[in-house]
């Protein structure tokens, strides 16, 4: 088997890592939000937390199924760059509703858009490393999320300080808006600044024994995982239990401390932020 050069590969991991980070920012960008956007929606704690929870990961989780299909056959450059412009559009978007259901739907966008990354991206580096390798690649490559997490935090607090004291805006086509849909703008807007990056990754040649197969026959994906079931269903109850905790803490710990311990916003994110960005990616990276 003939790997890419490695100086290359690494730059490929990179980039992916960027656009991990990029992933994380518009998933968890509400998470400083929640005063604000349940003052003007006029929505509860149940609502914030199905914007959070299952109108994001619904969706994410649904998609990645067939976004994995088509990862196995077809261009997962292409499928990243699709992804990628989906849902730092619907992230965007976010700043335009003017109610939970819209909002909802916002969510859910970048739940589709979003599916299509981890499957392509491990793909991607399964090709680009030989397996003593990958390791360390996927550790670095899944720095992203905990950058990305610690970076919504930093510039959700930052953006709050910055806009605090100014409850509307106006700007050009859209009209009046808020701070916190602001933060929606910018941070959509800049993903799709990074888009053209994409275009930077070649796709590298399948390294796997039936690569010269088009499709593999779903009736062989249905045999491996029920050949393999034991492995799948602990792996994956398992991650289920860590995430669970993990980002009900993420999503919650932020608005506890404005709230009984009357931090500012822009205080709790860059402390969080901090805490999340360095060891959460020094675990990782471990």
């Amino acid at each position: 088997m003939q790997y890419p050069s490695p100086r290359y590969a690494w730059y490929v991991v990179i980039v992916l890592t960027l656009v991990y980070i990029f992933a994380s920012l518009d998933r968890q960008i509400l998470i400083l939000l929640v005063g604000p956007v349940r003052k003007d929606l006029g929505i509860s704690d149940t609502q914030i937390s199905l914007l959070i929870g299952i109108a994001f990961a619904a969706f994410y989780v649904t998609f990645g199924l067939p976004m994995g299909r088509i990862a196995d056959s077809y261009s997962r450059r292409g499928l990243i760059a699709v992804g990628f412009f989906l849902w730092s559009i619907f992230a965007a978007g976010c700043g335009l509703a003017r109610s939970f259901s819209e909002l909802a739907i916002m969510r859910m966008g970048v739940g589709v858009g979003e599916g299509s990354l981890a499957p392509a991206a491990y793909s991607l580096i399964a090709d680009y490393f030989p397996p003593n390798r990958r390791g360390l690649a996927m550790g670095v490559y899944n720095m992203g999320i905990t950058l990305g997490n610690g970076i919504a935090l930093i510039a959700g607090g930052l953006v709050s300080g910055w806009t605090a004291g100014h409850a509307d805006y106006v700007l050009p086509m859209v009209g009046s808006v808020r701070s916190w849909q602001i933060v929606f703008f910018a941070i959509g807007g800049t993903g799709l600044l990074f888009l053209p990056l994409i275009a930077t990754v070649k796709e590298p040649a399948r390294q796997e024994a039936n690569r010269e197969k088009k499709t593999v026959p779903f009736g062989e994906v249905v045999g491996y995982l029920r050949a393999n079931w034991r492995a799948y269903l602990s792996h994956n109850l398992g991650m289920t239990l860590i995430f669970t905790c993990a980002y009900a803490t993420i999503s919650w710990v932020p608005t506890f401390f404005i709230r009984h311990h009357h931090w500012q916003a822009s205080n709790t994110g860059v402390r969080l932020g901090t805490i999340s960005a360095i060891f959460g990616s020094i675990g990782i990276f471990g």
